[in-house]
């Protein structure tokens, strides 16, 4: 709950259950009608409403229109400019391939190196047979994910963290 959001739309909604829980219990007449104008609680109860509904209207949009930790928003990430490398050979090294379109690429015993900034695509790329290659990030969610692929087979080839890999060139 270190979500700033969160209390953006849950302490309206605190105080609007705390001030009619109180308004009920104190001084309660028998009927509300019987009660001054002055002394219904409706007025605050309707700008609380609409701060309540405010703040779940901005957390809304926030959640699908907002960005994420990468820094682009959800249409930027689905309409990337991709990087596009076509038809070039890599062997035996370590690929930084966030932001990158590989096309007709050919790759051998190589490591992909993904910091999750950016999208990635691959189109129509070839690996020969017997070829090694292992997934390499800084990102924990990554590692994660890779581990779950890896563990129900979903991927070939290997899971490294980056922090085990330092050594390999990235280019």
């Amino acid at each position: 709950m270190d979500d700033w959001k969160f209390w953006v739309v849950a302490i309206p909604g605190i105080v609007a259950a705390l001030y009619i829980a109180v308004g009920y219990h104190r001084d309660r007449p028998r009927d509300i009608r019987s009660l001054p104008t002055t002394r219904r609680p409706y007025g605050v109860m309707g700008l609380l409403l609409v701060l309540t509904w405010a703040g779940i209207g901005f957390d809304y949009v926030d959640r699908h229109f907002g960005s994420q930790d990468s820094g682009l928003s959800f249409h930027a990430w689905d309409h990337y400019a991709f990087k596009q490398i076509r038809g070039e050979t890599f062997k035996d090294m370590t690929l930084q391939i966030d932001g990158r379109e590989y096309i007709d690429c050919y790759f051998e015993n190589v490591s992909f190196f993904y910091q999750g900034n950016a999208p990635v695509r691959f189109t129509n790329c070839h690996y020969p047979k017997g070829t090694t290659f292992n997934f390499e990030s800084n990102n924990n969610a990554i590692n994660q994910e890779l581990i779950n692929l890896s563990a129900f087979g979903a991927i070939c080839g290997s899971h490294q963290d980056a922090n085990e890999a330092k050594s390999k060139r990235v280019r």
